[in-house]
C-alpha cells in the first residue's frame, strides 16, 4: 500500500515535471521572433550589445568609425583570414559603408539598390530595386550610380536615390513599405547614405557645385512624412524666405549671386542625441557658367563651405562654422563627436577636415573654436572670422577683413576619418595635393590619327603625383603623430578598433592592417580592386569579422582621372565584398588584371580648329562630369549600368554617334538627348549638329592619343619624362 501510494507519488512529480517542461517549450516557442533591423537609440547608445553590430553609419551616434571589439588585435592579426567574398552585381563598383545588425549585413549598391546578406555565410537573403529614374536630367544619370550607404532603424531599411525619394523597405523582407519624394528630380538626386536619429532619417542631395539650391530634409521614420526642410542657400529674392534664418542669409548672397546656388549637402552629416543637433557639411557656392558666367560671386554666400548645427526636432538654426573664404573649392565633409580633455575639463567636440586638408575642432553646442585650425601635415592656419547671424538686422554684414588662406599641402576627400578614445588620435584618408608637370609630343597634326590639318606641337599635361596618406592626427596637440605614404592618391575611408589596429583599404588593391598607435603596418592582402568604400566590424556567434567592398567605385569613377583612383590593374577589379575572421581560410578569389586593348579609331576627319571646337562643347555642356575630364576613364567600353569610357568607343558606335548625341538613342540608360536644351538654368541651348561633328572629332583624337600612347595617354612614366 505504501509503495503504491509512493509509486503513484513519483508518477505525479514526473507528470508534473513533464507538463512544466511542455509548458516552457511552449513558451519558447510561441516567444516572438526579435525583429530584423531591430535598431533604436537604445540600442545605439548601449556597450552591449550594439558594440557586436554596425547599427548605424559610423558606428555609433558619435560616428567615430570605432569598435571596441578587439577579439582580433594587433598581437593576433596575422591569423586573420578570409571567411568568405561573395561577387555583387554591378558594373559601377562600390563606394559604400555596409550596415551591419544581428548578423545581417545591409548593403546600399549603385542604382540605389540594396542587399541584405548573411554575415556568416554571405548568402544573399533579399535584394530591393527601386527602379530609379536615370532619364531626366544628366545629375539623374551621375547620382543614379553612386549610393554610399542605407540606414537601418526599427525594423525598416532607408535609401535614398537618384531621383530624389526616400524609400523605407522591410528590413525582413526587403518589400517596400513607403516612399517620399524629397527634393526636385528635375534637377538633382541623392547619393549620400541616410543618417535616422529623434525618429527622423535625415537627408541631403546632391548639386555638382551648380545650380541647385542645397537643403536638408528630415522625415518621419515610421510614416514617410515630411518633417522640415532646412534650406542651406537663400533661392529666388523674389519669393518669400522659407524662415528667418533664410532671410538672415541671404544678406550675405551679393547682387546675382544667389543664382548660382550651392551649398549642398551631398555628402555626410551626423547626429549627436546628446546634444539633440544634426551636424551638416556643405559644399561650394555655385560656379559661373553658362548663361550665368557673368555673374560674380561675391559676399560671404552663407551656408556655402559651412559646418551648420541643426535641430534635430524642429530643424531650426543653432550655429554654423564657415571653413572657407572665399567660399569655393574646399566643401566640407566628415563630422565626428567625441569628448576630450582639453584644459583640466571634458569638452565635446566635433571635428571635422575639408577638403582643403585643415583640421578644425569645435565645440559641439555653440561652434566655437577650442583649438586653432591647423594643417593635417602641421601646418598653421588663420582663424576666420564668423558671422553671428543675429547681428546681420541691426548692422548689415560688410564683407571685409577675412583673410586669405594657404594651401596647407595635404588634402581630404569624402572618405570617413575613424576617431580611436584609447590612442586619442584621429585616422585622416589624405592625400598630398603636390604635383609636377609632364610634357610630351603630341602626334602628327592634331590627333595622333594622322589626318588632321594643322600642324603638330607640344601637349602639356599637369599630371599630379600625389600620393595618398593616412594621417594620425594629434587633435590635443594639434600636430600629427605618424604618417603613412600610399602608392595612390585617392584611397578608402578608415576602420579603428580597440585591438590597436587601423583598417584600410587602398586603391592600389591592398586591404591593410596598422598599429593604431604608432602606424606600423602588420597584416596586409592583395585584393586585386580599387577600394574606395568603408570597412566595418562585427560579431556573429562569438566570432569577429572584418568586412570591406571592393571595386573602383563613386563619382570618382565617373569624373576624376582613374589614375588618381586606381592603378591600370585595380581599376577593373571587380566588385565583391570580402569578410575576414582569426582563421579563416577559405581561398582568396582569382586576381585577372583586366586591361582591354584600345580598338583602332576611325581614321580622323577633323582640323586642329575643329578638334579645339569639339573640346569646347565637351567642356560647355559637361561631358567630363559623366566621361572623365583628361580622358583617363574607366577603361572599356561596358555597358549594363557603367557609364562607357569614350576612347574604347567601337566602330559602330562611331557611326551611331549623331543619333546618341542628338536622337536620344540612349536616353533610357541615362545619355542625355543634347538635341534640346538640357534643362540647367544656366543652359538655355542645344547642341547644334556642327557642335556634334566637333565633339565627334575631339573624342576620335582623345580615342587615337589613347591607342598610341596607353590608356593612361602615355607609353610610360619613363617616356612621358623624356
Amino acid at each position: 500500500m505504501t509503495r503504491r501510494y509512493l509509486g503513484f507519488a513519483t508518477l505525479g512529480v514526473v507528470l508534473a515535471l513533464a507538463a512544466l517542461l511542455l509548458s516552457q517549450q511552449l513558451q519558447v516557442s510561441a516567444a516572438p521572433t526579435p525583429m530584423a533591423g531591430d535598431v533604436t537609440a537604445a540600442r545605439v547608445a548601449a556597450e552591449t550589445p550594439a558594440r557586436n553590430d554596425w547599427l548605424v553609419n559610423g558606428g555609433d551616434f558619435e560616428s567615430q568609425h570605432y569598435s571596441a571589439l578587439k577579439s582580433i588585435n594587433d598581437q593576433n592579426i596575422e591569423r586573420l583570414g578570409l571567411a568568405w567574398a561573395i561577387p555583387i552585381d554591378t558594373h559601377m563598383g562600390l563606394a559604400t559603408e555596409p550596415i551591419v545588425v544581428d548578423g545581417v549585413i545591409y548593403l546600399g549598391l549603385p542604382f540605389d539598390v540594396v542587399e541584405a546578406i548573411d554575415g556568416v555565410t554571405g548568402q544573399l537573403r533579399w535584394r530591393f530595386d527601386p527602379h530609379i529614374r536615370i532619364n531626366g536630367p544628366w545629375r539623374n544619370s551621375f547620382e543614379g550610380r553612386v549610393n554610399r550607404a542605407v540606414a537601418v532603424w526599427h525594423g525598416k531599411v532607408y535609401v535614398g536615390t537618384g531621383d530624389c525619394r526616400m524609400v523605407a523597405i522591410d528590413a525582413a523582407t526587403g518589400t517596400k513599405v513607403w516612399d517620399t519624394p524629397v527634393c526636385d528630380a528635375d534637377q538633382t538626386g541623392i547619393t549620400e547614405g541616410p543618417r535616422v536619429g529623434d525618429g527622423k532619417v535625415f537627408t541631403g542631395w546632391s548639386g555638382m557645385e551648380y545650380d541647385v539650391r542645397g537643403g536638408v530634409v528630415a522625415v518621419d521614420a515610421e510614416s514617410g512624412k515630411k518633417a522640415w526642410t532646412f534650406w542651406t542657400a537663400p533661392g529666388d529674392p523674389s519669393k518669400p524666405y522659407e524662415s528667418k534664418t533664410v532671410q538672415e542669409i541671404a544678406k550675405t548672397w551679393k547682387g546675382d549671386s544667389w543664382r548660382l546656388a550651392g551649398g549642398d549637402v551631398w555628402t555626410a552629416m551626423t547626429y549627436d542625441p546628446v546634444t539633440n543637433l544634426l551636424y551638416v557639411s556643405t559644399s561650394s557656392a555655385g560656379e559661373a557658367a553658362g548663361d550665368f558666367s557673368n555673374i560674380k560671386p561675391s559676399g560671404n554666400l552663407l551656408f556655402a563651405n559651412s559646418i551648420i548645427a541643426v535641430n534635430a526636432s524642429t530643424g531650426q538654426y543653432v550655429w554654423h562654422y564657415q571653413t572657407s573664404y572665399p567660399p569655393s573649392g574646399a566643401e566640407n565633409f566628415h563630422i565626428l563627436v567625441a569628448n576630450l580633455a582639453i584644459g583640466g575639463k571634458q569638452r565635446r567636440v566635433i571635428m571635422t577636415v575639408p577638403r582643403n586638408g585643415v583640421f578644425y575642432t569645435l565645440d559641439a553646442r555653440t561652434g566655437k573654436e577650442v583649438r586653432a585650425p591647423r594643417g593635417i601635415g602641421g601646418t598653421p592656419y588663420p582663424s576666420l572670422k564668423q558671422i553671428d547671424l543675429s547681428t546681420l538686422s541691426s548692422q548689415g554684414y560688410q564683407d571685409a577683413g577675412r583673410p586669405q588662406v594657404p594651401s596647407t599641402g595635404y588634402g581630404h576627400g569624402w572618405f570617413p576619418m575613424g576617431y580611436n578614445p584609447q590612442t586619442g588620435l584621429v585616422y585622416i584618408s589624405a592625400y598630398d595635393s603636390r604635383g609636377e608637370l609632364l610634357q610630351f609630343q603630341r602626334g602628327e597634326a592634331a590627333g595622333l590619327g594622322g589626318s588632321a590639318k594643322g600642324g603638330s606641337g607640344q601637349y602639356a599635361e599637369y599630371d599630379p603625383v600625389a600620393q595618398g596618406k593616412i594621417v594620425a592626427f594629434d587633435p590635443i596637440r594639434q600636430q600629427p603623430r605618424w604618417i603613412v605614404t600610399l602608392p595612390v592618391e585617392i584611397n578608402g575611408g578608415i576602420l579603428t578598433t580597440a585591438g590597436n589596429l587601423v583598417f584600410h583599404g587602398d586603391a592600389s588593391g591592398v586591404f591593410a592592417a596598422y598599429a593604431a598607435d604608432n602606424g606600423k603596418e602588420l597584416w596586409s592582402v592583395k585584393t586585386g580592386s580599387a577600394m574606395q568604400s568603408v570597412p566595418v566590424t562585427y560579431v556573429v556567434n562569438g566570432e569577429q569579422y572584418v568586412l570591406t567592398p571592393i571595386g573602383m567605385g563613386g563619382g570618382y569613377r565617373l569624373f576624376g582621372r582613374a589614375s588618381d583612383t586606381s592603378t591600370l590593374d585595380t581599376k577593373r577589379g571587380p566588385a565583391r565584398l570580402l569578410a575576414f575572421k582569426l582563421g579563416g581560410n577559405a581561398a582568396m578569389p582569382s586576381i585577372m588584371p583586366e586591361i582591354p586593348a584600345v580598338p583602332q579609331p576611325p581614321e580622323q576627319p577633323g582640323t586642329m580648329q575643329q578638334i579645339a571646337e569639339g573640346a569646347r562643347v565637351y567642356n560647355e555642356f559637361y561631358c567630363q562630369k559623366c566621361h572623365s575630364p583628361q580622358a583617363d576613364g574607366s577603361g572599356a567600353w561596358v555597358l549594363n549600368g557603367e557609364v562607357p569610357d569614350l576612347r574604347y568607343m567601337p566602330r559602330d558606335v562611331h557611326d551611331q554617334f549623331m543619333a546618341i548625341v542628338l536622337g536620344g538613342m540612349h536616353q533610357e540608360q541615362g545619355m542625355p538627348n543634347f538635341s534640346v536644351p538640357p534643362g540647367w538654368p544656366w543652359i538655355k541651348t542645344a547642341i547644334t549638329a556642327q557642335q556634334a561633328e566637333a565633339l565627334h572629332d575631339y573624342i576620335i583624337d582623345l580615342e587615337w592619343r589613347a591607342y598610341k600612347l596607353g590608356p593612361r595617354g602615355v607609353k610610360s612614366a619613363d617616356d612621358a619624362r623624356q
